[in-house]
């Protein structure tokens, strides 16, 4: 579900970032205030006055002190967070406001935000954005009916968000890792995510293909021992986990050897942190460490209901644009279905600045039963507004 336009503070729960999203221009103040009621996911604030201690690019850290004394990290790499309503999940990345060690900043002050949620400006501080600023009709037409409504493929694409899909692959002690996509890389549909040998028990022979594998790269071995974990959807891996029942030397060495770097980058985060905050516990700094460093241990001998030994999550982040069937909200509660999309090139227009073109339709129909009159003034306010700022330009000649 997409939205856009602005609205009541319930409504907001069901957004979605876009690809251009801007604040209202009038509101009652709530999207300056936003930011203090939501978690470190979206926006962090400074709890106390304090300064930047250290930056490090290679975890993906910047920590800040506080003048108590107290440490926080901020993390700039993505965090994967699974929307409940759907089966897909949202790479939050926020973007910091501190760029340098020593930098200071004051208690409330905002040290890193998402950008897609929210602007910040020099003049007007940090505010809540919800999607893209529009040209509106109200009016009822022949697509308009039962709460739907029509928009322009622009404003579809301008509605574009960024959905992450996870795709399992499970894997016996034995098993070969053959190749394995990173971090970083694009890939279409079809495309190998991993390619792995047939579980073989004899340790032997386990041995013996992983050596093959190294060594020769055989076309025997590439068409009848390897299998073949294919991506389901196109788009860019942004973030791999890994969970294991047994130690990586237990593990062939090709697949031992993977399940070593992910323990590893859990293990360097974690000395980094410990480096701030000795306590025991899985939160060090503020920031909740999730990568495994060690085996787990199952009470049924499963992981995450698959019967294996070991589970490789590949993530991949594709963008998704706004079509027919998707539901939006038009500024407030006049929530609606996109019942039609209209083609480039046969975008409605108006008979004043016939140059723009008009992006969505909404019935009044929507308006009336929804009880938000109030959307007709706004919007001729808004309009007002631009049409103000653009006459200003026009007639004020600055030297």
């Amino acid at each position: 579900m997409k939205v856009i336009g602005l609205g009541a503070g319930k409504q907001s729960q069901h957004l979605v970032p876009v690809k251009d999203a801007s604040p209202t221009l009038i509101s009652n103040g709530f999207d300056e205030v936003l930011q203090f009621h939501l978690s470190n996911d979206f926006v962090i604030n400074a709890e106390e006055d304090g300064q930047v201690v250290e930056i490090n690019e290679d975890v993906g850290f910047i920590v800040v002190q506080y003048k108590s004394g107290k440490s926080f990290v901020i993390n700039t790499k993505p965090e994967l967070v699974k929307n409940s309503g759907s089966a897909f999940y949202l790479s939050n990345k926020l973007k910091p406001t501190l760029v340098r060690v020593g930098q200071r900043f004051k208690k409330d002050e905002v040290l890193a935000y998402h950008d897609k949620y929210f602007r910040l400006s020099k003049t007007n501080g940090l505010r809540y954005s919800i999607g893209p600023l529009v040209k509106v009709a109200f009016m009822s037409t022949y697509n308009t009916y039962e709460d739907a409504g029509i928009c322009t493929s622009s404003l579809a694409d301008r509605m574009r968000t960024d959905i992450v899909y996870m795709q399992s692959a499970t894997f016996s002690k034995n098993n070969n890792i053959l190749y394995m996509v990173k971090i970083g890389d694009k890939v279409g549909i079809g495309d190998s995510l991993i390619k792995y040998d047939e579980s073989v028990d004899d340790s032997l022979l386990s041995k013996y293909l992983s050596k093959l594998s190294e060594e020769s790269k055989s076309y025997m071995e590439e068409e009848e021992t390897k299998n073949n974990v294919k991506a389901d959807n196109a788009g860019t891996v942004v973030d791999i986990k890994i969970y294991s029942k047994h130690d990586p030397s237990n593990l062939s060495p090709s697949l031992g050897k993977v399940v070593q770097q992910y323990f590893d980058k859990g293990v360097n985060k974690k000395k980094f942190l410990e480096n701030y905050d000795k306590s025991e516990g899985t939160v060090k700094a503020g920031y909740m460490l999730t990568d495994n460093t060690e085996p787990i241990v199952t009470r049924y001998g499963t992981i995450k209901k698959y019967k294996c030994d070991v589970l490789i999550e590949i993530f991949i982040e594709h963008s998704d644009v706004m079509g027919i069937g998707d539901k939006i909200a038009a500024y407030n509660a006049q929530k609606m279905i996109i019942s039609e999309m209209i083609p480039e090139g046969y975008e409605p227009y108006s008979e004043f600045r016939p140059e723009e073109e008009v992006s969505i339709f909404v019935s009044p129909g929507t308006t009336a039963r929804r009880m938000t009159p109030s959307a007709l003034t706004i919007c001729l306010t808004m309009k007002l507004m631009l049409e103000l700022k653009r006459k200003i330009k026009e007639t004020i000649k600055y030297s």
